[in-house]
């Protein structure tokens, strides 16, 4: 068994877990990030418009293509060009089909770039591409790791995964590729999040991992 004992804090704010840092800095962050996304979830079209069905209005939207694989008409058509292709790139981790907008380093132009203007989605119309990524399947390692959450002690196994990357013409929902992907730990992390009762940390793809994945729609040689 490997085990350590450390101070972590939350990773994922946007999928609502629950915190198990110990210090109260953490604690206003969650604050202020929670509000934030009840403010976009809430948010309306100004003058009472309802939004066109041809773009998304916020970027989560996006996951309507991950989930229901109906596209949206007013992005750009994918033409499989060297690139690079706009992506929106989402992950669902925990296999509750709840896709969050992945905040991973990607390269210079694959990206969305999206401006603080909430009454105005036109930057959506260049995106090209969806990517969601799921987990498909996991293997216990047996190796321990402890964790302090503010003076009590919490194990967690370290487990490998599977995944499966799937990516999506913006417009019309077609798949156009599928990739998959396998991520391992060896060692115990230093930062976790977890929600209560959870007894495993599931290892996920770095982000060279996704970026290799994605390279062959995104950025075709």
């Amino acid at each position: 068994m490997i085990r350590r004992t450390t101070a972590f804090t939350v990773a994922l704010l946007a999928l609502g877990l629950t915190a198990l840092a110990g210090c109260s800095s953490d604690d206003s962050d969650s604050d202020t990030t929670n509000e934030s996304t009840d403010d976009s979830e809430n948010s309306e079209t100004p003058g009472g418009e309802e939004p066109s069905g041809d773009l998304p209005q916020f970027s989560t939207e996006w996951d309507q293509l991950c989930t229901t694989q109906v596209g949206f008409p007013g992005a750009t058509e994918y033409t499989s060009d060297p690139g690079p292709n706009v992506i929106v790139y989402m992950e669902n981790y925990r296999d509750e089909g709840n896709y969050i907008t992945s905040s991973r380093a990607l390269p210079a132009g694959w990206a969305l770039q999206e401006d603080d203007d909430y009454e105005d989605n036109s930057e959506f119309a260049a995106v090209e591409l969806v990517g969601c990524l799921d987990r498909t399947a996991t293997t216990p390692t047996g190796i321990d790791c402890e964790f302090d959450d503010d003076g009590t002690t919490l194990t967690l196994e370290l487990v490998d995964a599977s995944y499966d990357l799937t990516v999506y013409a913006a417009t019309s929902a077609d798949v156009i590729g599928t990739k998959s992907i396998t991520a391992a730990e060896t060692e115990c992390p230093f930062i976790v999040s977890s929600e209560e009762g959870d007894t495993e940390y599931v290892a996920t793809p770095s982000d060279d991992d996704i970026v290799n994945a994605l390279k062959e729609f995104v950025a075709p040689s």
